[in-house]
């Protein structure tokens, strides 16, 4: 996983390792909120959203390594539907190589947890 904000990448390890150590996630970070899951969903549209129509590049790569956070709390069949189609579409289509990149490796993670 790339490098967008401060901590993302230790803070996804942190949330999807088995252990669920906090040591990994650095001192500022809060632990991750619990969220219906309707407003969950809702995150995660605007997300896909912003991966695929914002036009500022890092908005998009952003877009799509937020939603590999949230990845195990979201709803298979709203993963089928949704996320994967989208995310395909961006891997495939953006203009930007970068933003192609990291579609793709959120693509790799859902398509292989579904």
């Amino acid at each position: 996983m790339g490098i967008c904000l401060p901590g993302v990448q230790n803070a996804y390890l942190a949330v999807t390792s088995k252990n669920n150590s906090t040591s990994a996630v650095p001192a500022c970070c809060q632990p991750p909120p619990s969220l219906p899951a309707v407003h969950l969903s809702t995150c995660a549209s605007q997300l896909l959203r912003l991966a695929s129509e914002d036009v500022v590049a890092n908005v998009r790569i952003c877009a799509a390594q937020a939603l590999q956070l949230i990845s195990g709390a979201l709803d298979k069949k709203f993963i089928q539907k949704e996320v994967i189609p989208t995310l395909r579409k961006v891997a495939e289509n953006d203009a930007d190589l970068d933003v192609r990149y990291y579609a793709q490796e959120s693509l790799l993670l859902f398509t292989s947890a579904a």
